[in-house]
């Protein structure tokens, strides 16, 4: 299953959507990052971070690029 989830092409437009959530970890605060497409609301990627800081939002838009040109190499 996993070689056919790797060879999927997401169909994602230019224009991505970032999201993230405070989440309480026994008793550590941490950070719920989501990036999905604007218009289909597809999840691209998530990942949760320990701060919420602009590099963790940059890291997460690099991964989405690295994702998404990774998926159109197929």
């Amino acid at each position: 299953m996993k070689e056919y989830a790797d060879k999927l092409i997401p169909d994602v437009a230019n224009v991505w959507h970032p999201d993230e959530t405070m989440l309480n970890v026994d008793g550590q605060y941490r950070w719920m990052w989501n990036l999905m497409d604007r218009e289909t609301r597809f999840p691209i990627v998530g990942r949760p971070t320990q701060t919420r800081r602009e590099h963790d939002a940059t890291n997460l838009f690099l991964e989405g690029q690295r994702i998404t040109e990774l998926s159109q190499t197929y």
